[in-house]
């Protein structure tokens, strides 16, 4: 478990980075990746709650992963590809969301203004928490396919919550995905190499 916990410090040490990059974007002109479509998808409030899982999910790889360390360091390697390479997109080409007025009435409201408050609306393409969340899918059905099955589901609302909160356009997760793929893909000969 010791090994997990400091692949947990390194990653969320990773992730924090997104602070940082919000807050170079912030001042600078950005490109809304907005499309016809995205006029067309619902804002769906009680999607937050999907919203919210992200956090638990990305991180219970680690846990079920803590007896197969080479798996473990794949997974934080494909994350750390997932990333950084993110970074640099956001910084070469930086994108921001357009919010929408949100009267608050029920819980779900008020917890999606919320966040739309905490989240700065910057970094959008492509969409981490789908990237992410692809990453954590893979490297679970790798482990064993049960996990990534009952996962399955909860995963994929949480990638579509994305644009049922209006957190991220239709642009942001369809680009998310491949590099979700090729990170968790590439993270294998990446491996290979280091050892």
């Amino acid at each position: 478990m010791s090994g997990s916990f400091v692949y947990i410090v390194i990653f969320l040490g990773l992730w924090s980075l997104d602070l940082l990059v919000n807050f170079v974007n912030s001042g600078r002109i950005a490109i809304v990746p907005s499309i016809h479509l995205d006029g067309r998808i619902p804002f769906i409030p009680w999607f937050i709650y999907f919203y919210c899982l992200y956090f638990p999910l990305i991180v219970f790889p680690f846990f079920v992963l803590f007896e197969v360390p080479r798996l473990m360091e794949r997974y934080l390697l494909a994350s750390a590809m997932v990333m950084l390479s993110s970074y640099i997109i956001f910084l070469a080409v930086p994108t921001k969301l357009i919010r929408i007025p949100i009267q608050p009435r029920a819980f779900s409201e008020r917890l999606t203004l919320l966040l739309h408050r905490l989240v700065a609306p910057y970094n959008l393409l492509p969409s981490m928490h789908v990237s992410m969340l692809i990453v954590a899918l893979s490297v679970l059905f790798v482990h064993r396919n049960a996990y990534g099955w009952v996962l399955s589901l909860p995963m994929g609302l949480s990638m579509m919550s994305v644009v049922f909160t209006k957190q991220h356009y239709i642009l942001d997760l369809v680009a998310a995905i491949p590099l979700g793929l090729l990170a968790f893909f590439l993270s294998a000969p990446v491996q290979a190499w280091i050892h």
